[in-house]
């Protein structure tokens, strides 16, 4: 869950009424509080810097050209709702405002499924980078929490795409995908494509013994298993593997000079 640091007094004083204490809101519930803001607060409420969070977080992530404009169409979308609640509010209008918010809802849905995009590799469909430099760093940098990182790394990769082509490639990259996150399991992990052949993982506090020995154990599995390509052909892979325990506040740079140290 992403959360954005909240400077709207409007909004620091709703959620300190609801019981929250530090000034921080989710992406997925900043819209409704607005509108609940709107309704409760409206002589009072800035939508225009509420508007500039909103727009800010979106298009941090927004690299494309089709993330850019979908996520222009929401803001856009966003601010003609709630400028109808006003409007509503402001005439008495309990339909207009009901209609408004409905829209705001969608709205809200489709900024899941564009934070979802936009955090998700295409081909292996794990975290991609950008959701690591997002979620588990302060801006870009340094960790919000304590935690131990798993990096693995596929040796000869590029050689092997060289040799038998870059599906074959993709194929043996979906194929850790998939028993990495088997590996980790998804209550307790986190596994990313970081780069090329290049995976990261971050586990659980409470598993990392057992997802590390499984990790070993696939490893070893891998040294002597042979796999058929579509044309027949044999071939071999597998990868080198490092940990490092870190602790809020260190250098993500740092914490991936010392686990590439550490691969074996």
């Amino acid at each position: 869950m992403n959360f954005l640091t909240v400077e709207n007094a409007s909004i620091i004083k709703a959620l300190q009424e609801g019981g929250t204490t530090e000034n921080a809101i989710s992406l997925n519930d900043l819209i409704d509080l607005y509108a609940q803001i709107l309704l409760n607060q409206s002589d009072t409420l800035s939508d225009t810097e509420l508007q500039k969070l909103i727009c800010k977080k979106i298009t941090l992530y927004c690299d494309s050209t089709k993330e850019a404009q979908e996520s222009s169409k929401i803001i856009t979308g966003v601010k003609e709702s709630t400028d109808t609640i006003l409007t509503a509010i402001k005439g008495n209008n309990t339909q207009g405002i009901e209609l408004a918010y409905k829209e705001l809802e969608n709205y809200q849905q489709r900024i899941q499924k564009l934070e979802k995009e936009i955090f998700t590799d295409e081909l292996t469909t794990l975290f991609n980078r950008r959701y690591l430099l997002s979620k588990k760093l302060h801006d870009s940098k340094s960790f919000k929490t304590n935690g131990t990182m798993y990096l693995l790394n596929v040796e000869e990769f590029k050689a092997l795409n060289n040799r038998y082509g870059y599906s074959v490639g993709d194929n043996v990259l979906k194929y850790l995908a998939l028993h990495l996150k088997k590996i980790a399991g998804t209550k307790h992990s986190e596994v990313i494509r970081f780069s090329g052949a290049v995976f990261i993982l971050f586990i659980n506090t409470a598993h990392i013994a057992s997802v590390g020995k499984k990790l070993q154990e696939f490893q070893e599995a891998l040294r002597n298993h042979k796999f058929k390509t579509a044309r027949q052909e044999i071939i071999c892979f597998n990868f080198v593997l490092g940990h490092y325990d870190y602790t809020v506040g260190e250098a993500f740079e740092s914490v991936l000079q010392q686990t590439m140290n550490r691969l074996s």
